[in-house]
C-alpha cells in the first residue's frame, strides 16, 4: 500500500511535516490495511489529544475555514482557497457525504480553549492508495499540532478497531 501526503509545507522542528507523517503512516498502516477500518460511524466523533480536540467535519466552523484556508496555506496544495462561502459550505456538505459513505474521514483540529486550528483528513479509505491531508492555520504552525493530531487520530482508530 502507497499513500501520498498533502499537506501545507511546515516544518515541525527540524523535520519536514512530511517525514513525521510518513512516520506516523507507518506506525498504523496495519489500521489502514484492515478492510474493515471503515465500518465505524465517523458522523460524530471527538478525538482528544493533550492540546487538542479533534472533531469529524461540520458547518460550525465554515468562517474560521474561508478566512484561514488561504493563498499562503494553499501555496503546496492541489485545492486553492475558496471563492466564498458557499463553496466552503459545499465542500463540508461533500465531505459529511464522503463520511457516511466510507470514503473519506475529515476532521476540524479544535485547541482546548476552542480555537480553530486546521483540518486533517483520510481520502480514499476504500482504495491501495489513500490520501492523508492536513492544514494548519498560520498563526499555529510550528506548534506541533499537525504531529500530535495524526497521532491522536491514529491511535484513537486503532482503539477503535482492536
Amino acid at each position: 500500500m502507497r499513500a501520498r501526503f498533502i499537506g501545507s509545507g511546515n516544518v515541525v522542528g527540524r523535520r519536514p511535516l512530511g517525514a513525521i507523517l510518513r512516520e506516523t503512516l507507518e506506525e498504523s498502516r496495519a489500521v489502514l490495511a484492515r478492510e474493515d477500518w471503515n465500518i465505524m460511524d465517523y458522523s460524530n466523533v471527538i478525538i482528544e489529544t493533550e492540546r487538542l480536540k479533534i472533531e469529524t467535519i461540520c458547518l460550525k466552523y465554515v468562517d474560521k475555514i474561508y478566512n484561514e484556508f488561504n493563498k499562503e496555506i494553499c501555496r503546496y496544495l492541489i485545492p486553492q482557497p475558496a471563492k466564498s462561502r458557499k463553496e466552503i459550505t459545499d465542500f463540508i456538505n461533500k465531505s459529511i457525504d464522503e463520511i457516511m459513505k466510507g470514503n473519506n474521514i475529515q476532521f476540524e483540529l479544535i485547541n482546548k480553549i476552542g480555537n480553530f486550528i486546521g483540518v486533517i483528513g483520510v481520502y480514499h479509505i476504500n482504495t491501495k492508495e489513500p490520501e492523508l491531508g492536513i492544514w494548519i492555520k498560520l498563526s499555529e504552525q510550528n506548534k506541533g499540532y499537525g504531529t500530535e493530531s495524526l497521532r491522536g487520530q491514529f491511535k484513537s482508530e486503532v482503539q477503535m478497531i482492536f
